[in-house]
């Protein structure tokens, strides 16, 4: 053989074998691959409901553009889908996916009521209490909020109009009845220190400073607490300077474990990590 046969022997192999790799590539399917000035388009796996199924698809994510919103500029992202039955939409910059709720979920009198500065969940994008999914509506495509038990009911987002919701927000989101909240793990682990009285809680003597919910390697709900305490420890007199308190909840369970008393608040990575 020829070394030209050769050659458009092997440019015909390279054709046949990459094809159906380009033609099963949302990234090329889509056209995210060529409007991507970076060229950084990739899929990630992501649970799409439809009706009474579910199903885990493909979504691919790519920078689209800069963006300037007064005097902020931020980076905007196009998405595409690849539905079950193969059909590819092009979805956009599909805001509700890239809006996140997590804090009206966390922190409204009406949901979870975490209002205190000092209250967090291990990460900002809510995976300890929510699993947040995709949502297909006749044409239109929603993100879906689903809480986690203990946690129960859903948000959904279909406009990713932040502002809208703050306004509206709709939703059944509350607890399992019998299990703490996390807005009360605090209050749960004073009457705990103080022997089940609650009369200095809050008062100056035994004060909130953080609680975290996390999940355990099992998906097992507890919440890490911390408080300031002003008592010493006969704790009748208080002190001028606090120590701070912490214990790790299992709001199932209801119960209370005590883990240290140390001179200087913790930072939020150090509570993450207690007792895992």
């Amino acid at each position: 053989m020829s070394a030209i046969a050769r050659t458009l022997l092997g440019i015909l192999t390279v054709l046949c074998c990459s094809s159906p790799a380009l033609a099963n590539d949302l990234c090329v399917e889509s056209g995210l691959a060529s409007i991507s000035p970076r060229k950084d388009c990739h899929t990630i796996d992501v649970k799409l409901v439809d009706g009474d199924s579910e199903y885990v698809v493909k979504m691919a994510q790519a920078f689209k553009e800069m963006k300037r919103d007064m005097d902020v500029i931020y980076g905007v992202n196009h998405f595409a889908l690849r539905a079950p039955d193969g059909e590819v939409f092009y979805l956009g910059e599909f805001k509700p996916w890239v809006t996140s709720l997590f804090w009206l979920i966390w922190s409204r009198p009406d949901t979870l009521a975490m209002t205190r500065i000092y209250s967090a969940t291990a990460s900002t994008r809510g995976d300890e209490i929510f699993e947040k999914v995709l949502l297909k509506q006749g044409s239109r495509f929603c993100t879906l909020y689903r809480m986690k038990k203990p946690f129960l009911g859903e948000v959904k987002d279909c406009s990713g109009d932040y502002s809208a919701h703050i306004h509206n927000f709709l939703h059944n989101v509350h607890i399992l009845p019998d299990v703490i909240p996390p807005s009360q793990a605090w209050l749960e682990a004073c009457k705990a220190f103080l022997d089940g009285s609650a009369q200095f809680c809050g008062e100056n003597y035994v004060n909130h400073s953080a609680t975290i919910v996390r999940r355990t390697s099992d998906d097992k709900l507890n919440y890490v607490v911390e408080l300031s305490n002003y008592f010493d420890d006969t704790k009748t007199t208080r002190k001028n300077r606090p120590n701070y308190l912490v214990y790790v909840i299992d709001p199932e369970n209801r119960t209370i474990r005590f883990v240290s008393a140390n001179e200087k608040n913790s930072g939020h990575k150090q509570l993450v990590e207690i007792g895992q």
